[in-house]
């Protein structure tokens, strides 16, 4: 169980890794500027209505059975995922502080950096929560249907054993595995939560 736990955490944490800055730029550059919104939203729909696990088969057919293709369809789920929480974030900026800015000589990229960004930060930390969550449920799902290590795989197999005259599946090792993934995805959350209040503090 451990060592299972080991592979989908590490999994989880490379799709966290690469997956969230592509989704908070886009999101960013999409709220930022009304150009860039009106030619990549609806790409953007278009790629979030692709169920991430639906891109395991066409991903093998290039790159071959490989780690790739459990990897690939994490980053993503959590890119998608965090796109809209940070367009929103950008978007929603009261107009009082953007007004407030510039009466005082911001703009471009002061203005960016200085109010929008510090603005949208406790919605990009709810993004990166939704983005944790969902990096757990597509990893697990990749691990399940095409893995022979880590927890959706462990879950598969269900601890099964095998006698002379039958195969069976152990129960107690399935209902430990959900219970092992619901405390491993409940300790990640509440750390990023703690990180996010701790750096915006100034939103409360």
């Amino acid at each position: 169980m451990p060592a299972s736990l080991a592979v989908t955490t590490a999994r989880v944490l490379f799709g966290l890794i690469v997956g969230l800055p592509l989704g908070i730029l886009m999101g960013l550059w999409m709220g930022w500027s009304r150009r860039a919104d009106d030619y990549l939203h609806p790409i953007y729909i278009l790629l979030r209505s692709v169920p991430p696990l639906a891109l395991i088969t066409y991903i093998m057919l290039w790159l071959g059975h490989s780690e790739a293709h459990r990897l690939i369809p994490i980053v993503y789920a959590v890119a998608v995922t965090a796109v809209i929480p940070t367009y929103h974030g950008v978007r929603d900026v009261a107009s009082k502080y953007v007004v407030a800015a510039r009466s005082l000589g911001a703009s471009g990229r002061l203005l960016f950096r200085r109010v929008f960004l510090p603005a949208a930060g406790p919605e990009i930390f709810g993004g990166l929560r939704y983005s944790l969550a969902i990096a757990w449920m597509t990893a697990v799902g990749a691990e399940m249907l095409m893995a022979d290590n880590g927890m959706g795989n462990l879950l598969v197999g269900g601890g099964m054993w095998a006698s002379r005259l039958q195969t069976r599946s152990d129960p107690a090792v399935i209902i430990v595995g959900i219970l092992t993934l619901a405390a491993a995805g409940w300790a990640m959350d509440a750390l990023t939560r703690s990180v996010g209040s701790r750096l915006t503090r100034w939103a409360r």
